[in-house]
This record gives structure tokens, C-alpha cells and sequence, in this order.
């Protein structure tokens, strides 16, 4: 299993082919959102729903043996491929790993710039609620 800063690594090799053409990025993003399996209407309710995000996103978790695994939705095929990224880089790793995640990754790709304002803001509540997740377990080593 990859680290995180692999995973990292892995995220940044994919996008740097698309130099700076956002088009080109955000139609790497709509297929990432595509790949991402759905999570069924029991598990998108209100309670796994990422508040502060112009789209609907939801956000489901395990914990076990001292790891995080993330499964999430969305209501739009861009926002889906956000949720992706973070989910691919998140699971299978522990909570300290996730809250010491600096993000530079994301100004390496340029994630923020692409996505204009309001997605940005809606990809900084999924980041908080990721963060939240893994400080909740933190003391669950």
C-alpha cells in the first residue's frame, strides 16, 4: 500500500501531462467523478452530508485496525471527482497522517485555481470534514 505522500506523488504525476489547461483538467475530474462508485440512497442522507458545498456531497467512513476508509458522492459529476481525489489519498490511513497533510499537493496541481471560488470553498469543507473524521479517532489508536 501506497503512503499518503506517494498517493500524493501519484495525483500530481496525473495532473502535471495537463499542464495549465483547466478545461483539460476539469474534464479529468468529470472522469474521476464517472469511476466513482455511487453510494446508494441509504448512505446519502443528511447525516453523511458535507455542509457548506454549493453541490449535494456525502461522505461515509470505517475505522478499523487504526485506519480510515472513506467511501462519498456527489450530486455533480465535478465535485464527484473532488471527493474522488480526497477519498483515493485519505483511505487506508491513519488519522495522524491525514491531520499532518499540509495540502501543498493542491497548489501543485493547481486543484483550487481550476475549480473557480465556490467550488473551492465547497473543496475546503470536504478537506475540514476529512480533517474532523481523523481528529475524532485520533484518540482511538
Amino acid at each position: 500500500m501506497d503512503t499518503l505522500q506517494q498517493k500524493q506523488e501519484k495525483i500530481i504525476a496525473q495532473f502535471k501531462p495537463l499542464g495549465q489547461d483547466r478545461q483539460l483538467k476539469l474534464e479529468y475530474l468529470i472522469e474521476l467523478g464517472e469511476n466513482l462508485p455511487p453510494l446508494g440512497e441509504k448512505k446519502c442522507i443528511e447525516k453523511n452530508k458535507i455542509s457548506g458545498c454549493l453541490s449535494q456531497v456525502w461522505l461515509v467512513y470505517e475505522y478499523v485496525q487504526k485506519k480510515l476508509s472513506f467511501r462519498g458522492d456527489s450530486n455533480t459529476v465535478i465535485t464527484k471527482g473532488l471527493i474522488s481525489i480526497l477519498i483515493h489519498l485519505y483511505t487506508e490511513e491513519h488519522p495522524q497522517a491525514i491531520l499532518k497533510d499540509n495540502l501543498s499537493w493542491l497548489n501543485e496541481i493547481g486543484l483550487y485555481d481550476m475549480v473557480g471560488p465556490q467550488r473551492a470553498n465547497g473543496l475546503q469543507h470536504m478537506i475540514n470534514r476529512f480533517k474532523i473524521i481523523a481528529l475524532q479517532h485520533i484518540k482511538k489508536k
